[in-house]
């Protein structure tokens, strides 16, 4: 983590989170919280944040992004509910304000994201965002490759409950999809991401994270 974090800090980001997750969604639809590893994050951050985890807005708009997330547009979205705008002001109120998420898809259902922030609200966010959100990319991909293997070893790659065994013999197989462990496809990706999304691809399927795991 110290890598990413001196990385993230020297483009103008002092705060750098990883998280994977196995299964992000529950049966019933709802999140599993995410296990986090930050650096330089504010003492006792997460004194409450437990209220917040499931309905972190960036966690779920990560779930069903292609490419970067800004969290000013996240904020800006008139569809939040209540429990979301309150989890953004909590993150502003200890400090968290501007950040970047890079969400990792795994075939099978797994999740993995890096991010990204700053501790202040930046004043020319929008060109803080356009200059440096796709070297975070990269960085987020590059560090994510080397640091994976470590992280569920050290973790547990399984973070949430598994599946009786009635469970899976209830639960219809399922095909893992065709699109690759990193799905870009909605965003048109420059040549150095799009390198760094085949770079991960194929470091995946040499390490087996690409397969038939069911979710």
């Amino acid at each position: 983590m110290d890598s990413l974090s001196e990385k993230m800090s020297s483009l103008g980001f002092p705060l750098a989170l990883y998280t994977h997750i196995d299964n992000p969604r529950r049966p019933d639809g709802t999140y599993n919280p995410l296990p986090l590893t930050v650096r330089n994050f504010p003492k006792n951050w997460d004194r409450l944040w437990h209220r917040y985890s499931r309905m972190d807005p960036y966690y779920h708009a990560a779930i069903n992004s292609s490419y970067v997330v800004d969290w000013q547009k996240i904020r800006a979205r008139g569809e939040l509910c209540d429990v979301q705008h309150e989890a953004c002001h909590y993150l502003d109120d200890v400090g968290i304000s501007q950040g970047i998420t890079v969400p990792i898809h795994h075939h099978g259902g797994g999740f993995t994201a890096v991010s990204a922030i700053c501790a202040t609200s930046e004043t020319d966010w929008p060109l803080m965002f356009r200059q440096v959100s796709e070297q975070v990319f990269v960085t987020a991909h590059r560090f994510h490759d080397k640091y994976y293997g470590l992280y569920v070893s050290e973790n547990g790659e399984e973070q949430a409950s598994p599946l009786s065994a009635r469970e899976i013999a209830d639960t219809p197989s399922r095909k893992p999809p065709s699109s690759a462990c990193c799905n870009y496809s909605a965003t048109p990706l420059s040549g150095s991401c799009l390198k760094v999304a085949k770079e991960a691809e194929l470091a995946c399927r040499r390490e087996g994270r690409i397969g038939t795991k069911e979710q």
